[in-house]
């Protein structure tokens, strides 16, 4: 048996990504900005490395010309998590929310697969890594329902194609 969570893409979804945490970076910036949310650390962070001096000039790069890929949206992630280690609030606050969203998903796909305390793998670039999220995340799962990926993503890939394939 199998269920899906989440997947839906950036529009609409994808909470807990480094694409989500990448745009939720950007808001908090925007909001800082405008003066409607708390001063963090990601504003001097997220400038720099999209190479502008001032939140105002992030309009042009998004939004005009060359507009921001999904990548180079998701590349900030690394610096929502660096500063949520530094303890900036705003920072760790994304974290949370990113680590109550994907616990959401798994709550809903066990439910759907009427299974509880089934193992669960954290995988891709922000999970299979020890960092602020992954470490929330189990916080939030338990940690005796974390289980290690048994191969890499590619291999788990070559895995599933030759599954599908067999009669």
């Amino acid at each position: 048996r199998s269920a899906l969570g989440g997947g839906w893409g950036p529009l609409i979804g994808d909470e807990g990504s480094g694409y989500w945490l990448g745009r939720e970076a950007l808001r908090a910036v925007a909001r800082a900005a405008d003066g409607c949310g708390p001063e963090t650390a990601l504003t001097g962070e997220v400038l720099g490395a999209l190479g502008v001096s001032e939140a105002r000039a992030l309009i042009p790069g998004l939004y005009q010309g060359q507009r921001a890929s999904s990548d180079q949206i998701a590349r900030l992630a690394p610096l929502v998590l660096e500063a949520a280690s530094a303890e900036d609030p705003v920072a760790r606050g994304l974290v949370e929310t990113a680590a109550d969203e994907l616990a959401r998903l798994v709550a809903a796909v066990s439910a759907r697969l009427d299974v509880e305390d089934a193992p669960v793998a954290l995988a891709g670039g922000l999970l299979a890594q020890e960092n602020p999220l992954s470490r929330a995340l189990r916080g939030r799962l338990g940690p005796t329902v974390i289980a290690a990926p048994m191969h890499p993503p590619v291999l788990g890939a070559v895995i599933l194609a030759r599954e599908a394939l067999k009669p």
